[in-house]
């Protein structure tokens, strides 16, 4: 049980690390909009994230 317990944890920490970078990353396009490579690259990121989950 204590095993599950440390997983499920550990996958909630990852989960919000990730969240709180994309949103990094979304505030930073945003307030930067003539940057449209990064939002290319940030576009293919989050499909790489969603095909990996």
């Amino acid at each position: 049980m204590l095993t599950v317990k440390i997983s499920n944890l550990y996958t909630k920490i990852v989960l919000v690390g990730i969240n709180k970078f994309l949103l990094v990353f979304v505030i930073t396009v945003l307030s930067n909009p003539a940057q449209h490579r990064d939002e290319q690259i940030f576009k293919s990121m989050c499909k790489n994230i969603y095909s990996s989950v």
